[in-house]
């Protein structure tokens, strides 16, 4: 009896301890009244594109060049580079000229015949909004010559003198007063047969001045 216990014991522990130990870990049982969760999906950030910054457009001017001639006003051409030194506008004297705001350079041209002997001339501006006006001069001297020979006054004479850089100038004897650019001149003087060079002619700007030429 003894030995027929302690098999069954054994057996107890051996073979039913196993079987419930299976049941209980493979399985898992619901009662059919729980919920289903749906997983809620996760929604990304939009990225919101930013506007772009406005290009502001380049604000403009009018200006206006008036050209003169001593105190009177002058007709001539007038031409505005810009900074690359490309023509941003042209046209005659008294115009206005719309452009972009920045730095200009003027180069200005009397017409034939305003001024003997004048040369362009350049001038800087600056073109800002609103209306502007510059002024380019160009200074006179007023002159005339009186040819003596020996102490007398020679009737009949010509004189062609010429600046450095300009064009040549005939006078002949007149009692009126010639405009021109003031500076230093080299001229020859002719009368009947004789050829003479003046040296040292200087004309004063603003002034207003008869030249003496005496010759032997």
């Amino acid at each position: 009896m003894q030995r027929t216990i302690t098999i069954a014991l054994v057996c107890a522990l051996g073979c039913g301890g196993g079987g419930e130990s299976e049941e209980g870990v493979g399985s898992a049982s619901t009662t059919g009244s729980e919920e289903e969760v749906t997983p809620t999906p996760i929604e990304e950030p939009i990225e919101e594109e930013e506007p772009e910054p406005e290009v502001a457009e380049p604000s403009e001017g009018q200006v206006r060049i008036v050209l003169k001639v001593g105190n009177e006003t002058a007709a001539g051409r007038v031409q505005l580079l810009d900074e690359t030194g490309a023509v941003a506008a042209e046209g005659g004297a008294g115009e206005r000229f719309t452009l972009p705001e920045g730095r200009y350079r003027v180069v200005a041209t009397l017409d034939p015949g305003a001024l003997a002997g004048s040369t362009p001339r350049e001038d800087a501006i600056f073109v800002e909004p609103g209306q502007s006006e510059r002024t380019i001069t160009w200074e006179v001297t007023r002159v005339r010559f009186a040819v003596r020979r020996r102490g007398q006054p020679v009737s009949r004479w010509r004189i062609v003198a010429q600046r450095e850089g300009g064009e040549e100038l005939t006078f002949e004897p007149t009692e009126e007063f010639r405009v021109v650019m003031p500076g230093r001149y080299r001229a020859v003087l002719t009368f009947g047969a004789q050829r003479v060079e003046v040296n040292g002619l200087i004309f004063q700007g603003g002034a207003t001045q008869t030249v003496p030429v005496d010759v032997d």
